[in-house]
């Protein structure tokens, strides 16, 4: 056995180590981009439990409940649970509701004692991603769908 048998030669370490650095510098905007993707997948995620939330304390109170979503302050908050969202600053949020639960600058879903609600659609967007999170009028029922249309 001769002695250049017995290991990697420099060139050889760093070729691997290119390779190596290669990878990892391709691999970090797929990671940041699934963890802002993450971010908005958790938030769509709470902001439906919120609803929920409402509209299980109306039923069980036997009295109305609401959700607020405002803009300007970048909160979503339901006083029956006692919650509150912060918005993130990355997220444009609309909504479509009744006409009377419409201000300038907030939203407000209204959740009945009999299940029912006021009804009506929020819209998230961070960049390419859209959701959508539908509020049943008849139902109550809070669905989450993914894209522009619930």
């Amino acid at each position: 056995m001769t002695r250049s048998d017995e290991g990697f030669t420099l060139a050889e370490m760093l070729v691997v180590l290119g390779v190596l650095a290669l990878t990892a510098a391709l691999a970090l905007p797929v990671t940041r981009q699934s963890a802002a993707g993450q971010e908005f997948v958790s938030f769509s995620r709470a902001l439906a439990g919120l609803l929920r939330e409402a509209r299980l304390q109306a039923i069980s109170q036997n009295r109305d409940t609401a959700v607020t979503l405002d803009f300007t302050r970048h909160l979503a908050s339901a006083a029956a649970p006692g919650r509150e969202l912060v918005i993130p600053d990355t997220l444009t949020v609309t909504a479509v509701t009744a006409r009377g639960d419409v201000a300038r600058s907030t939203a407000t879903f209204r959740f009945f004692a009999d299940g029912g609600a006021t009804g009506g659609t929020i819209r998230l967007k961070a960049g390419l991603q859209q959701r959508a999170i539908a509020i049943s009028w008849l139902t109550g029922s809070i669905v989450i769908s993914d894209g522009a249309k619930p």
